[in-house]
């Protein structure tokens, strides 16, 4: 806890150089997702504004949040949230460089993801694999 607010230390584990742990890292991701689709419920219009996610999650501090999609070139760790007209993109680089994206719709449509190879941008077709708001399908 740091200033009121749970803060995550990302190189905090028990074997912080096993490539699982790595990639578990990747679950920011769903933290993302779940305050994309809080905002998106209360406001009815999905963001890829950095303090718009942040404050739908007021007692979780994310270590950062940029713009676009996160591509080989990108810092580990480091969620990016990009918009389509129906859609928000969300990715991150894993610290061993795996990259993961998830797309979150406006409508009910069913989220998706994709894992290793992911789109250099954000659009509105469908990912490879079908989303439930949970990590444990994202291997």
């Amino acid at each position: 806890m740091e200033d009121g607010a749970w803060r995550i230390d990302l190189t905090e584990s028990i074997d912080p150089e096993s490539r699982s742990n790595q990639n578990r890292r990747a679950s920011l991701v769903q933290q993302v997702y779940t305050a994309l689709r809080s905002h998106a419920r209360s406001s009815g219009a999905l963001t890829d504004s950095a303090d718009a996610i942040q404050a739908q999650l007021p007692g979780f501090r994310f270590p950062e949040i940029r713009t676009g999609v996160a591509d080989a070139t990108a810092p580990p760790d480091v969620p990016h949230v990009s918009l389509a007209p129906a859609h928000a993109c969300i990715s991150i680089k894993s610290a061993s460089g795996t990259l993961v994206m998830v797309k979150l719709p406006l409508e009910k449509a069913q989220s998706t993801y994709q894992y290793e190879q992911i789109p250099a941008s954000c659009d509105d077709h469908p990912l490879a694999r079908p989303y439930y708001g949970s990590t444990s399908g994202i291997r």
